[in-house]
């Protein structure tokens, strides 16, 4: 879903993830064509690495638990 709306509508994927500079500079790339496919890709990467770091955190937080026990 993520992927997705990265290519659809890139701007959206760095506004929900908080950083509201790279979403403006993500809206003035959007305005062409051409910048709509960098765009795109690059918040199709920032969406993975937001995935990848919340995967990170949720098996962190489970080897502490075991590690607790």
């Amino acid at each position: 879903m993520r992927t997705l709306l990265a290519i659809l509508l890139p701007c959206s994927v760095f506004f929900r993830a908080g950083r509201r500079r790279e979403g403006w500079l993500c809206i003035g790339l959007q305005i062409s064509l051409i910048g709509w496919l960098g765009a795109a890709v690059w918040a199709a990467y920032v969406a993975g690495e937001a995935q990848f770091e919340a995967h990170l955190a949720a098996s962190g937080d489970a080897a502490l638990e075991q590690e607790q026990r």
